[in-house]
């Protein structure tokens, strides 16, 4: 959310994979999954950037309703958006498409897990990478060490690419 608010963005949609509250009641870990946190943490950005609720909208996986969700969203001025896994992109950027936005310029889109698709979409596709790399590092110190009750943060950092820049 930052960083699409820093380009300019001031009305923000989360396209996501599950809504929260559809998950059947299977315990805290079932309802308060990771892209929970994660839709926390964009909304929490969004308001200190002085959004308000109203500007930041959620759309989740649910076909066929996902495509006209996203092009209502897009009529009505919602032209940044986060992806929660890069190949939620692709649905935007038909979106995009259909209405006639330019990604980078008119609409920006960002992904999230940095994968492969990132680079296969044409503008390329800005994504958050998770760091597998040093992910698996501190997994292996972890097992070869035996780290027992131990917190580790591995900082996830941006991967800036064409999809949120002005051409």
């Amino acid at each position: 959310a930052r960083h699409l608010v820093a380009g300019g963005a001031r009305r923000l949609l989360f396209y996501g994979f599950r809504d929260p509250a559809a998950i059947p009641p299977a315990g805290f870990a079932a309802r308060y999954c990771y892209q929970t946190q994660i839709h926390e943490g964009f909304c929490e950005e969004a308001q200190t950037a002085g959004l308000s609720a109203e500007d930041v909208r959620v759309v989740f996986d649910a076909p066929p309703d996902t495509e006209s969700a996203l092009a209502a969203a897009l009529r009505d001025g919602y032209h940044a958006v986060f992806c929660m896994g890069d190949f939620r992109a692709a649905r935007v950027y038909q979106a995009a498409a259909q209405h006639g936005l330019r990604i980078g310029a008119e609409l920006q889109v960002m992904g999230y897990f940095d994968t492969p698709w990132s680079e296969a979409f044409q503008p390329a596709l800005t994504s958050v990478s998770i760091d597998e790399a040093n992910l698996a590092a501190a997994a292996a110190a972890a097992l070869a060490e035996g780290w027992q009750g131990r917190t580790v943060m591995i900082a996830p950092r941006l991967v800036e690419r064409a999809s949120t820049r002005s051409a």
